[in-house]
């Protein structure tokens, strides 16, 4: 039951970020049946049996959830559509902002964004949580795959259980699977 509602918090702010996106659609780049197959394909190997997997297709996103029971465990894609681009130089600052994190965990009794880091295209933000009194961490990427496509891959674990977080992490982002992990590289 549980798993079920950290899922439906997850979900509240799919809702807030289909409202930060200003742009109307049109005839650029919609979605298409290939985005939902990079969405499953980006992280689809790294849940076994034991997750459930859930897929959403909304006109300007694709929602990917898994859920893990026992132990709890949460994965989750929310692959952003940006039909006519962004701007590289500004996303970040313009769309993953302080209102965007307030929007998509509001679900969650706090949060707290504990660090943030950055390789290439890659934005990691290390996320402590609540949620029913329960105290977990969340690792939330920021993926800039093309010039309108956009993926944002949380993991969330209880905070008693960092062996899954690193177990999951280090599989499918080796070169940030944490921002200490990214500190230990520079020169």
């Amino acid at each position: 039951m549980r798993s079920v509602l950290i899922l439906l918090v997850c979900m509240v702010g799919v809702a807030g970020i289909a409202q930060a996106q200003t742009e109307e659609p049109d005839a650029c780049e919609p979605l298409t049946a290939q985005d939902s197959q990079v969405a499953v394909d980006f992280a689809d190997a790294l849940f076994d049996d034991e997750w459930t997997r859930t897929i959403t297709e909304e006109d300007d996103a694709v929602v990917i959830s898994w859920i893990l029971n026992d132990p709890l465990g949460v994965g989750f894609i929310n692959y952003l559509v940006f039909v006519c681009g962004y701007d590289e130089s500004t996303i970040m600052d313009t769309y993953f902002n302080e209102s965007y994190f307030d929007s998509t965990l509001r679900g969650y009794d706090a949060y707290d964004i504990a660090v943030q880091c950055h390789t290439g295209d890659v934005t990691l933000y290390e996320i402590e949580t609540a949620f029913e009194g329960n105290a977990f961490v969340m690792r939330r990427w920021v993926v800039l795959l093309t010039d309108t496509r956009i993926m944002a891959f949380d993991l969330v674990f209880p905070l008693d259980r960092p062996d899954l977080m690193q177990d999951y992490a280090s599989t499918q982002f080796p070169q940030i699977p944490f921002c200490r992990a990214l500190a230990r590289t520079l020169p």
